[in-house]
């Protein structure tokens, strides 16, 4: 009896760690071009660096994490590797009011329409909106953002996924085979002692 409370606490800890996890595309392209002072060099939407400057502070030449649309409403594709469901999508934004850099007034993501307004965080702030849903179930999610003002400037995009039926039911066969083992065990065991 020990064993298998010991087996259904295995499967149930590995069940519990096949929860959302974030899950990072293999690429992405931009519908719409970005401004030239703040280029892509590929890959810097997903990387995990965080601007840590204002947009003032961005000196023309030197590469920021910032990337930034001027008077065009941004649009942006993403590839994963696999179908995948996203929950959440958490985007890094900048808002600097003086310097005609506003948070998106609406936000899409896979075509559910999010408002924002621009006011959502604090006037010359850096931080994160959290948009939450079931987003998609294949292999690429489009972002597309309605500019309030005539900068929009983001610095990281993070996508949260759930693992997809499958994941769950190659775990439950993984506990079923134990389980069967553990059986035919003590089947055995209970045949040679008898």
């Amino acid at each position: 009896m020990n064993k298998l409370f010991l087996l259904v606490v295995l499967c149930c800890g590995v069940l519990i760690s096949a929860r959302a996890q974030l899950v990072t595309p293999v690429s992405y392209v931009y519908n719409v071009s970005l401004d030239g002072s703040y280029p892509d060099d590929g890959g810097q939407l997903t990387d995990g660096i965080l601007a840590s400057v204002q947009y003032l502070g961005n000196p023309p030449g030197i590469a920021v994490p910032w990337q930034g649309w001027f008077n065009v409403n941004p649009d942006v594709t993403f590839t994963f590797a696999a179908p995948t469901t996203i929950t959440q999508v958490n985007i890094g934004f900048e808002r600097h009011g003086l310097f005609a850099v506003g948070l998106p007034s609406n936000v899409t993501i896979a075509g559910n329409s999010f408002s924002v307004g621009s006011t959502y965080f604090a006037d010359e702030t850096r931080d994160w909106i959290t948009f939450t849903g079931s987003f998609f179930a294949s292999n690429s999610l489009q972002i597309s953002m309605t500019r309030s003002d005539q900068w929009t400037l983001i610095d990281e995009v993070q996508f949260v996924a759930i693992p997809e039926p499958s994941t769950y039911a190659a775990l439950a066969g993984l506990g079923a085979l134990g389980l069967a083992a553990w059986r035919r065990r003590a089947v055995s065991a209970a045949r040679s002692t008898g």
